[in-house]
């Protein structure tokens, strides 16, 4: 007796495809029907009810027998190839418009890696691979075959081709008699795709396995469960829909603090299928392990890709997806926070009040002051406008600027980068981390900024070359630096740029804030369904 069909015994899937891949059938169905209704109504009918109770047989053979049957019309060669022809123009269109079987696509799409995928079809092999390219999945089959050789006849060339494929670890997937006795005939276990019509065509058959969709043959399968990883704290710290949109999905998930350090990572990433990851050290060599496992998706919660090799991950076919405008309100009113906070010594006096101190600080107003904006992406637009909006000059840098935007808002002067360090009071960075942008702010730049200028930084820690920020605030060139980033998170405790009075540091939470935690956490468990079911 042999074993019940599983994950870990099967090696090979042979597919039907109309009512197995595509919900195609009752297009089908109503051609037929179409091409007999001049012979009545009867004999249409009878063709219909033909057609639904053999879906596997072959069209020429179809229209042979409806003819001599039906008709009492013997067919020529030539007559039922120009049926044949009449009915591919009446729905090849309409079957590669048909919605797939639920789950089809994405699990051919997901376990073409692990299996040996292949289509056998009634349709004429021709026709059936001009289909397979229309909707996209024909690099995942290792054959794709169709009419005049019917599938008893298939499922022995392939026996005798692929050695690989046997008895006891190849499945056949139909939805019609000709599928089950194909299967029959090589031994192969047979899976039927239940729907109205095969339910009663099978009433009296015993099968291995039933299925409806893709999902629930998965199940009876003992396909493992997706696995996957959450690294992000922010996610996993706040409550929110964002954790039940995750918990939603049928995923073994497992959780780690980040940000992981590529040791940590290497330990563990070929486990997993994907990973909702925050600031994670995703080098070359994770991903290459990665690949080699199961990884397939990196969803990252929130916009930064500075710390995910891309190059690697193209080259391994691993998906990556970001969240990109999601930040842009928090992130610019922490901004706004930082640079009050500062010219009111709201956190020095906050201090020394808690002491019982009432020594009183002289602040500075922002109003009528010049801000210059580095990176005009979404969050450099927002801290745009709102600041213009609070009565602050604005003046942009941006390597490729949005004329559009620029437009609309005549308010924001774009300006090169020298002459915004000369003329600004105030210097927001809003870059991504890149080789032409790390240590951008630098001795170079510094000397041309004005020396009243403060300097805020909530894009990324490695923007700044930290001893050039500490030696400017010593020798009075710079006033201020307030960030939100550091090169190294979380800070370490001989951070250099702790302990002096000019300079704010928070720990990285611009977009923490409970609305923009919900919907950024919800839009990367999107990306990572939609990568991990493409």
């Amino acid at each position: 007796m042999r074993l019940k069909p599983t994950y870990n015994n099967l090696k090979n899937f042979i597919f039907d495809f109309d009512g197995v891949i595509l919900d195609s059938l009752d297009c089908k169905t109503d051609a037929f029907y179409q091409m007999y209704l001049p012979y009545g109504e009867d004999i249409a009918n009878k063709v219909k009810q033909y057609h639904i109770f053999n879906g596997g047989v072959s069209r020429f053979e179809k229209f042979k027998i409806w003819h001599k049957e039906y008709l009492d019309i013997n067919l020529s060669d030539k007559e039922i190839q120009d049926l044949a022809n009449q009915f591919s123009s009446l729905v090849m269109e309409n079957v590669i418009k048909s919605n797939p079987i639920p789950g089809a696509i994405e699990f051919i799409k997901r376990y073409s890696k692990d299996f040996n995928f292949f289509i056998i079809s009634g349709t004429p092999d021709q026709e059936i691979k001009k289909i397979c390219d229309a909707i996209g999945i024909t690099d995942h089959f290792k054959e794709i075959l169709g009419s005049p050789k019917n599938k008893k006849t298939w499922c022995l060339e392939l026996k005798s081709k692929y050695e690989e494929l046997r008895h006891n670890n190849t499945i056949f997937l139909g939805d019609a008699l000709s599928d089950y006795e194909a299967a029959q005939e090589n031994n192969f276990y047979f899976a039927l795709r239940s729907a109205n019509y095969s339910d009663s065509i099978f009433s009296d058959i015993q099968v291995d396995v039933k299925f409806q969709s893709f999902t629930s043959l998965s199940k009876s399968l003992e396909f493992p469960k997706t696995k996957i990883l959450v690294t992000t704290t922010s996610f996993q710290d706040s409550p929110g829909e964002h954790h039940n949109l995750l918990n939603a999905q049928d995923w073994d998930i497992d959780y780690l603090r980040g940000p992981l350090k590529e040791y940590e990572l290497l330990k563990i990433i070929h486990q997993y299928d994907g990973v909702l990851c925050g600031d994670d050290e995703y080098t070359r060599r994770v991903i290459k392990n990665g690949a080699e496992g199961k990884l397939k998706a990196l969803a990252k919660y929130g916009v930064g890709l500075d710390k995910i090799d891309l190059e690697a991950v193209k080259q391994y076919g691993i998906e990556v997806s970001n969240c990109p405008g999601i930040n842009q309100v928090s992130v610019a009113e922490h901004v706004l926070a930082l640079l009050l906070t500062f010219e009111k010594n709201i956190h020095t006096q906050f201090n020394s009040v808690q002491k019982g101190s009432w020594k009183r600080l002289v602040g500075r107003e922002i109003k009528g002051k010049k801000i210059g904006v580095i990176g005009l992406g979404s969050i450099g637009k927002e801290l745009s406008i709102m600041m213009a909006n609070l009565g602050l000059e604005v003046f942009a840098y941006d390597i490729s600027p949005d004329q559009n935007f620029l437009e609309k808002n005549s308010k924001i002067k774009l300006v090169s980068l020298d002459e915004l360090a000369k003329i600004s009071d105030y210097v927001s960075l809003h870059l991504p981390l890149t080789d032409l942008t790390k240590e951008l702010i630098n001795d170079n730049l510094i000397a041309k900024f004005k020396q009243d200028v403060v300097i805020i930084n909530t894009a990324r820690g490695g923007l700044i070359n930290k001893k050039s920020i500490i030696k400017a605030l010593k020798y009075d060139q710079i006033r201020g630096y307030l960030c939100d980033v550091l090169d190294e998170e979380p800070i370490k405790a001989n951070e250099e740029l702790l302990g002096i009075s000019e300079i704010i540091i928070t720990p990285h939470v611009g977009s923490r804030t409970k609305d923009n935690i919900v919907n950024q956490g919800i839009q990367s468990v999107k990306n990572l369904i939609k990568s991990l079911n493409p």
